[in-house]
């Protein structure tokens, strides 16, 4: 683990504060906004809790910054599950409106 945390300090400053910028321009990093970035001292913020950030976010700082295309397999797997749960609670409302349906008809032919 110290290597990862090394990784991360030999970035210069300049070269993280434009990762982060980035990261809010692709709407990875949807907190903060490139004036907040601008303007963030990392000095006093040390990195590593930048990272631990995106780590309890499901993101790997280093793999992101080594890597492009960790970020955009992520993306492209956390649409995958947002699309599954959309279609998944399509079919319960069709499903419930079924019933409904089928419930109504019933009291109908009943009365």
């Amino acid at each position: 683990m110290p290597l990862l945390n090394e990784n991360l300090k030999m970035i210069s400053c300049s070269d993280f504060r434009l990762f982060l910028k980035k990261m809010v321009q692709d709407k990875i990093e949807k907190e903060w906004t490139e004036d907040f970035v601008e303007k963030i001292d990392l000095v006093l913020l040390p990195r590593n809790t930048i990272k631990r950030r995106y780590e309890n976010k499901g993101i790997d700082l280093i793999k992101l910054i080594n890597d492009s295309s960790y970020y955009k397999y992520k993306i492209h797997k956390k649409l995958i599950l947002i699309i599954i749960q959309i279609l998944l609670l399509i079919q319960q409302n069709r499903q419930l409106e079924t019933e409904q349906l089928q419930q109504h008809h019933a009291s109908v032919y009943t009365d």
